[in-house]
């Protein structure tokens, strides 16, 4: 029904666009950018951002501009890398290959869902993980804090997730889970073939730092810093060290897990946004109710 989410067990503070408006927004915005040639761009950067998102990207062209500006200008952003840590082991636990496919099919997808929930967005599938963003421009003045609760979201799912599958493999490896890096730096968000993609050296860290043993998020100093200085002591840290290809042994930031997650703020557009498709007087908002079902298209 229109104006309720999926899920109606519980309380939204969305009223979703209907179904046929958004389609019909998005289609009329790919034939109008398709005599530019990025057709196929526009199509994977809708299915890269959350609900909100895809509206923003309907009704604003500075905020199009952003994500796909051929010369690839720079923007400040929080990269998020998450690996499987002992992939390869587990696959080889699987009782069939389709099974393991199958695994990692439907934990990326809910990986991806928790991404663009928390107002960041879906780059790409590495094979074992995902590696996804929270530009500033965005993700809004809290990107700092909406990419660590997705780190939590994460691993909370993922620990679910790996208990309820046990039937799908021979033997249960106890040392399996994700292994999260973070960074922040100045990134491009660059067109390769079509489809966009970031790329700059918070990119290359927050890979780096994804090689954290499972169920760790490891964060770089430039990332710590900005997110200390916003959480208000609301997050704990740890100091860990971790070995780093062609760099040796570094410092990294340890988040505690199994915190809860903390309020931001959400990001300004959505205060531009008609309130017959979301509510513009509350400041803040509840990891809870982003990881409902929510879908507009």
């Amino acid at each position: 029904m229109e104006g309720e989410s999926e899920n109606t067990g519980a309380p939204t503070r969305y009223e979703i666009a209907s179904e046929d408006s958004v389609r019909i927004a998005l289609e009329m915005l790919i034939e109008e950018v398709d005599s530019q040639g990025v057709q196929e761009r526009v199509r994977a950067l809708v299915h890269s951002v959350g609900p909100l998102g895809k509206v923003l990207l309907t009704r604003s062209e500075l905020y199009r501009s952003k994500f796909l500006s051929r010369d690839g200008s720079p923007c400040k952003a929080f990269v998020m890398s998450i690996d499987i840590r002992r992939s390869s082991a587990l696959m080889l636990k699987a009782r069939t290959a389709k099974a393991f496919a199958e695994f990692v099919t439907v934990l990326c997808d809910e990986l991806k869902k928790i991404v663009i929930n928390h107002y960041g967005v879906f780059d790409k599938f590495t094979g074992d993980g995902v590696l996804a963003y929270f530009p500033d421009f965005y993700s809004g003045e809290h990107a700092g804090i909406l990419a660590a609760n997705a780190a939590l979201a994460c691993h909370a799912f993922f620990k679910k997730y790996y208990a309820d599958s046990r039937h799908l493999f021979t033997l249960i490896p106890i040392d399996i889970g994700l292994g999260i890096g973070v960074d922040f730096g100045e990134v491009h968000i660059i067109r390769v073939v079509d489809s966009i993609t970031v790329v700059g050296q918070a990119v290359v860290y927050a890979c780096r730092l994804g090689g954290a043993p499972a169920n760790s998020t490891y964060i770089n100093q430039p990332a710590f810093e900005r997110i200390a200085n916003m959480n208000e002591a609301h997050f704990i840290f740890s100091e860990a060290s971790i070995n780093v290809k062609n760099e040796g042994a570094i410092l990294a930031y340890s988040l505690l897990e199994g915190l809860n997650p903390v309020l931001a703020n959400r990001p300004a557009w959505m205060g531009n946004l008609p309130q017959d498709i979301c509510e513009g007087d509350r400041a803040t908002y509840s990891m809870q109710v982003l990881n409902d079902s929510l879908s507009l298209i």
